[in-house]
């Protein structure tokens, strides 16, 4: 099983390295960016399973790191993490997609409570994926078989209406 990536965003370095420290167990490949710009180039250059991400950032802030992660790294769960959290903040957090939102001080049971859970989340995600993969596979050996053709070859039109008439 390949280690589970994960990015820690804060421009604290202090936060930042000791999160790294208390994370840097069971089988995971942390990676630490000081700032939202930072942050966008990791992920641009390779797919993270967890983002935690400070909201209050100077430049790209949280959810803008947020917004951006989603779109290139899909599967990722976010943990939105600050200090200056609002109830208003942690809806907006909560409706963008975060996975969860932390406030700081947060202790280190909270912290690796939050991460195992997101990452629980992400593998039963993969698993569904991998499931539903397995599933098209499947159907597209059975049509083989048949002589139907698969997903993936061109269906001509008077096979596709009689198709989705069954």
């Amino acid at each position: 099983m390949k280690p589970k990536r994960i990015l820690i965003v804060d421009d604290e370095a202090t936060l930042r390295m000791t999160m790294a420290e208390l994370l840097a167990a069971n089988d995971r490949e942390i990676v630490t960016a000081a700032s939202g710009e930072e942050a966008l180039a990791y992920i641009e250059d390779k797919p993270f399973d967890l983002v935690i991400v400070d909201l209050i950032m100077p430049g790209i802030d949280g959810l803008q790191v947020m917004d951006v992660a989603q779109k290139l790294s899909p599967q990722a769960q976010i943990i939105m993490l600050t200090a200056f959290g609002t109830l208003e903040s942690a809806i907006q957090a909560m409706r963008r997609g975060a996975t969860d939102y932390l406030l700081k001080p947060a202790s280190a049971p909270q912290i690796e409570a939050a991460v195992e859970r997101a990452l629980g989340l992400r593998y039963e995600e993969a698993r569904r994926e991998a499931l539903i993969e397995q599933i098209g596979d499947a159907f597209d050996e059975l049509r083989d078989r048949e002589g139907l053709p698969t997903h993936t070859q061109p269906v001509p039109p008077r096979q596709e209406r009689f198709l989705q008439a069954r």
